[in-house]
């Protein structure tokens, strides 16, 4: 090896530590929502987080909110059809299409969802200081765009 070449740290990439931190926040959410005794997976509680905020939306406009192609957010959203948490339907504007809706039973799992969400994120940032997490929320909102925006060299 060159030693006037550039010595990559994994340990350094941005993308390596936000995959890290994201898995583990993932991680600890799951085990909350089985100690809970809610069984819900992490693509689940995104789609019903979603539609509980923007009830009535069309399968597309929630696969580009999830980041989720169209044959996975419709198998996510037969599961929590068959479970009874969301119901289909038609889009009096266009027929083709479907709206997405939260019952009253997937809007009271969703609210006890959220709540154990919200103490997955107090364990999660104790002890950092609200100017950092805000500067952190800035930093990477701001990397996202620069992603979003640019296309790739």
């Amino acid at each position: 090896m060159d030693s006037n070449e550039p010595l990559y740290r994994l340990a350094d990439s941005l993308g390596f530590v936000t995959r890290r931190v994201s898995r583990a926040i993932g991680k600890r959410l799951l085990e909350n929502f089985q100690q809970a005794g809610l069984a819900v997976n992490i693509d689940q509680w995104l789609l019903l987080v979603c539609i509980y905020h923007h009830d009535g939306q069309n399968q597309q406009c929630i696969g580009e909110f999830c980041g989720k192609d169209r044959a996975s957010i419709t198998r996510l959203i037969d599961q929590l059809e068959r479970e009874g948490l969301l119901e289909r339907k038609p889009d009096p504007a266009d027929r083709r299409n479907n709206r997405i809706y939260i019952t009253g039973s997937g809007r009271e799992r969703t609210r006890r969802l959220m709540c154990i969400a919200d103490l997955t994120l107090a364990q999660s940032t104790a002890g950092i200081d609200p100017a950092q997490l805000a500067l952190c929320h800035q930093t990477l909102a701001q990397v996202l765009a620069n992603l979003e925006c640019q296309p790739p060299d």
